[in-house]
């Protein structure tokens, strides 16, 4: 199961631990990130989700720490739910497929959770394996 992290209440840096996902994840399967952060104190109502994109659209980068190999591709899909283990998840916002090629060691990829999305108590990164990869690994982060 994944770590469980507190959102923060005051911007840090993008690379602090307090917004990161995903660390040097290894992928050789469907996973979701080491981390997933929890909305749930900053909710203004325990009847409405936060609203993470007041004002602006928040970014999550993905950043490639080791050339993915073996397997086809992969898609990065950005899930928001009720539960820690994103068991009841939505996608809130994907990548969409990326073949191995294009998933070289410092390619960064950034996805938008668009401005005024409502979203549930959990945030976290489900990550989506096409073929057995042998080797790749990511670090992904929320920068605002």
């Amino acid at each position: 199961m994944a770590a469980v992290i507190s959102f923060p209440k005051a911007l840090g840096s993008p690379r602090d631990a307090k917004w990161t996902f995903a660390d040097g994840q290894a992928i050789t399967t469907d996973a979701i990130s080491d981390n997933v952060l929890d909305l749930g104190s900053h909710r203004a109502d325990d009847e409405y989700p936060i609203d993470l994109g007041t004002g602006t659209a928040m970014k999550i980068n993905i950043d490639i720490v080791e050339a993915f190999a073996g397997g086809t591709s992969m898609n990065f899909q950005v899930q928001a739910a009720e539960d820690a283990a994103l068991a009841s998840a939505i996608t809130v916002v994907e990548t969409g497929v990326i073949l191995d090629a294009l998933l070289t060691l410092g390619t960064r990829l950034t996805v938008t959770i668009p401005e005024g999305v409502k979203l549930d108590r959990y945030l976290g990164v489900n990550l989506v394996d096409v073929g057995a990869h042998s080797a790749g690994a990511v670090d992904i982060y929320l920068a605002p």
